[in-house]
C-alpha cells in the first residue's frame, strides 16, 4: 500500500508493515497509481508523470504535460488514468 504525506511517498508491505519512505515526489503531487503489468509506481509532480519500479530503483520521467496533467493518459493494458480521456 502506498500514500503521498508532505512530499513524500510512504508505503507498507505484507512482509514489513512498517510505514517507510519510498521516495521524495515534491509538494506538486496531484495523482499515484500502479501500472500492474509494468510493476511500476506512477505519480504525476510538477506537470510530469513520473515512474519508478516497485521493487525500488530510479525515478523516471515518462511524459511531460504541456498543460494541464488532467489528460488521461493510456496505460499498456489500455486502462486510463486522469480526467474522462478523448479518444
Amino acid at each position: 500500500m502506498w500514500w503521498i504525506t508532505a512530499g513524500r511517498i510512504h508505503g507498507v508491505r505484507s512482509d514489513e508493515p512498517r510505514d517507510r519512505v519510498i521516495t521524495p515526489t515534491g509538494p506538486a503531487t496531484t495523482w499515484l497509481g500502479y501500472d500492474a503489468p509494468r510493476e511500476a509506481l506512477l505519480w504525476v509532480a510538477g506537470g510530469t508523470l513520473q515512474a519508478m519500479p516497485e521493487s525500488g530503483g530510479a525515478v523516471g520521467r515518462w511524459r511531460g504535460c504541456t498543460g494541464s496533467c488532467a489528460a488521461a493518459f493510456a496505460t499498456s493494458d489500455d486502462a486510463t488514468f486522469g480526467s474522462s480521456p478523448t479518444r
